[in-house]
């Protein structure tokens, strides 16, 4: 899968466009737009880092079997070992998330990236800003483990709850 340009529109959404120009505000701090900016740099990438991860794995569909964890190779579809004696629970995880569903979730998040992006630079109040920004903090928290997240970004230093 050939990576996505930053500036590519998604497929099933048409062309996004901005109908308002954008506008700049001043803060005590960063601006909104340089948060914003921070946030989809990182999330960016991160699912480049996601993406290559997920190709370099044996092809997909994984699929369960008894112990083991099976695939396909990429050059001619057969069957190969992934994992063997692993809980079932586990393997049923590691079958869920194989690299050909980890390759879509890439694709559909560097859709929300893009259309927060269209959101951000078509936002007319600091308020609006705001809520962007929080939904790319949300999204960040995905990677909370990695050495560049902030703890600024944390969704609870937002003001956004958990929903469960």
């Amino acid at each position: 899968m050939r990576p996505m340009p930053s500036d590519r529109t998604p497929m099933c959404c048409g062309p996004i466009r901005s109908h308002r120009p954008p506008i700049t505000r001043s803060t005590n701090g960063p601006s909104a737009r340089s948060l914003g900016a921070l946030l989809v740099a990182f999330l960016r990438a991160r699912l480049d880092e996601d993406e290559q991860v997920a190709n370099a794995a044996t092809g997909g569909p994984w699929r369960q079997v008894g112990m083991t964890v099976r695939g396909q190779t990429r050059m001619n579809g057969n069957d190969v070992l992934v994992v063997q004696h692993t809980w079932p629970q586990e393997s049923a995880h590691m079958v869920r998330h194989d690299p050909a569903r980890v390759l879509r979730e890439v694709e559909a998040k560097r859709t929300i990236v893009a259309l927060a992006v269209v959101m951000m630079k078509a936002i007319a109040h600091e308020y609006e800003a705001k809520q962007a920004d929080r939904i790319l903090c949300v999204f960040a928290a995905i990677y909370a483990e990695h050495p560049d997240y902030r703890a600024e970004w944390a969704p609870s230093s937002i003001g956004v709850a958990g929903s469960h």
